[in-house]
C-alpha cells in the first residue's frame, strides 16, 4: 500500500489533519513525504526528523508482521489496526479519529488480537513517557482502552515482550 503524506490542507479532499496524524497514517504503509519540505515550519521539519526515525524503528514489524483490523471506518468516525511481528514479541497498534470528536464518555477499547496470550508485553505510547505492562491474553480480552480528545487525532502503541 502506497502511503504519503502530503500537504495541509490536501489538494484533493480539503481535509486538515495535523503532521502527526498524516505521519501516522503513512507509517502504516510505504511510508513518504509528498511535500516540499522547505515549506513546513520549524517544528513541522523537527517532526519529519522524529517521523523518519520512529519508521526506521518500526518498519520490519509493519512490512513483514501479521495485520489485523480492529475498528472499521465504515462503523464510526475511528478506525484502528495493528502488526504483529511473526515471532509475536512485538506489535503495533495504530488508532485513528477520523473526522470529529464526539463527547462522549465511552471510550473505545481496542481488543488486540495475535499476541501470545501468556506473555507480558511492555506498552509504549509514541509521544508519551508512560508506559504499562499487560499480558496478550488481557490485551485480547478487556482491550486496550484508547482516550481521544480531539479532531482527527491518532494514536501509535508500541507493544514489546518482555
Amino acid at each position: 500500500m502506497g502511503a504519503h503524506v502530503s500537504v495541509t490542507p490536501n489538494h484533493q479532499t480539503h481535509r486538515v489533519a495535523s503532521m502527526a496524524t498524516r505521519s501516522l497514517m503513512a507509517l502504516s504503509g510505504t511510508f513518504g513525504y509528498e511535500l516540499d519540505l522547505l515549506t513546513l515550519s520549524l517544528e513541522e521539519q523537527m517532526q519529519v526528523v522524529e517521523y523518519v526515525s520512529l519508521h526506521a524503528r518500526i518498519e520490519e514489524v509493519v512490512r513483514t508482521g501479521r495485520m489485523y483490523r480492529l475498528l472499521s471506518p465504515f462503523n464510526s468516525n475511528l478506525c484502528s489496526w495493528m502488526f504483529v511481528s511473526e515471532d509475536q514479541t512485538r506489535a503495533l497498534v495504530f488508532a485513528f479519529n477520523t473526522q470529529y470528536y464526539e463527547v462522549t464518555w465511552n471510550y473505545p477499547r481496542l481488543r488486540l488480537r495475535g499476541l501470545r496470550q501468556e506473555a507480558h508485553y511492555t506498552i509504549e505510547q509514541h509521544g508519551s513517557i508512560a508506559r504499562k505492562v499487560l499480558t496478550g491474553r488481557t490485551l485480547e480480552s478487556a482491550g486496550l482502552p484508547i482516550l481521544f480528545n480531539g479532531d482527527a487525532e491518532s494514536f501509535l502503541f508500541i507493544l514489546t515482550q518482555n
